[in-house]
């Protein structure tokens, strides 16, 4: 390379070291504030396990129990993308199924007996219609999407009834909130892996969390 070539270079290659600086930079602060969202998540869901757990004394017949120890798990899990994506994937997509198959049902079958909406075993078949795509996920590994969409609808219209039906806006929230995090981020959109929209949807499973926790005392 002659000299002339280094000079024409010369400003370029700075250009560039700087633009990588910038954009390592924002990736970190990215970074940053996805996991401030996710401690935001873990602390919003444990201290709905704690306080659930001090209200009920281990009364493991409680279905919200499912509800909340989904959400610690899954918050906690979470951080692990931010560091080691690939190794805990598995138990990542276990646990985002199980989200949306159990801890969501196990919600409005809480709901339901809290409010003595109808008989028991009705309200347990909300949490019944969610073991099935859990049981083809675990024993016949194989998702069924179809049964889990579903399930999130059906437990959707039912938690905005019953939430109508006895002024439990609670209840309600809890309701729209998964089923926008379900419906915009959760398997169904590639804005689930922007760091903007992970935020979004760790503030709002928090949100879900706590309305959720609200809603079964």
């Amino acid at each position: 390379m002659d000299a002339n070539e280094r000079e024409y270079d010369f400003p370029f290659n700075y250009l560039y070291k700087a633009l990588t600086f910038l954009l390592t930079k924002v990736i970190k602060i990215n970074s940053i504030l996805v996991l401030l969202s996710n401690i935001v998540w873990i602390a919003m869901a444990f201290y709905c396990l704690k306080k659930y757990n001090e209200r009920y004394r281990n009364d493991l017949m409680q279905f919200a129990y499912v509800t909340f120890v989904i959400s610690a798990m899954n918050s906690a899990m979470n951080i692990t993308e931010l560091f080691f994506e690939n190794v805990m994937s598995s138990m990542r997509s276990l646990l985002e199924l199980l989200l949306s198959a159990l801890a969501f049902p196990c919600l409005t079958t809480s709901v339901w007996l809290k409010n003595d909406v109808a008989q028991k075993e009705v309200a347990w078949l909300h949490t019944v219609i969610g073991l099935i795509p859990t049981y083809i996920f675990l024993f016949q590994h194989y998702t069924r999407q179809d049964l889990i969409d579903f399930t999130v609808v059906l437990n959707m219209v039912s938690l905005i009834g019953v939430g109508f039906l006895y002024q439990d806006i609670f209840a309600m929230a809890a309701s729209a909130l998964f089923f926008l995090c379900y419906c915009v981020f959760f398997f169904r959109s590639e804005l689930a892996y922007e760091p903007g929209s992970k935020q979004i949807f760790n503030y709002c499973m928090a949100a879900f969390t706590f309305c959720g926790y609200k809603a079964v005392i």
